[in-house]
């Protein structure tokens, strides 16, 4: 999970998805995401929530599930 600090942060970040080769769905759950890398297949699911006034993304990707 990352907080996200500041919309330029988020952009940028926005840019690195669409350089990569990414599919992109949203699902039926608010504020949730499949993502789908092209180029290997994998599927894993992203999420933005608001805690405390400060926002968040969290995903189910092999690299962030190594940091837990």
């Amino acid at each position: 999970m990352i907080q996200l600090q500041s919309a330029e942060k988020l952009t940028k970040a926005i840019e690195r998805a669409k350089n990569a080769n990414l599919f992109v769905q949203p699902t039926s759950f608010f504020h949730q995401y499949r993502v789908t890398n092209r180029d290997n297949g994998n599927t894993y699911f992203v999420d933005f929530f608001v805690e405390s006034g400060k926002r968040f993304g969290g995903c189910t990707c092999k690299r962030c599930s190594d940091k837990v």
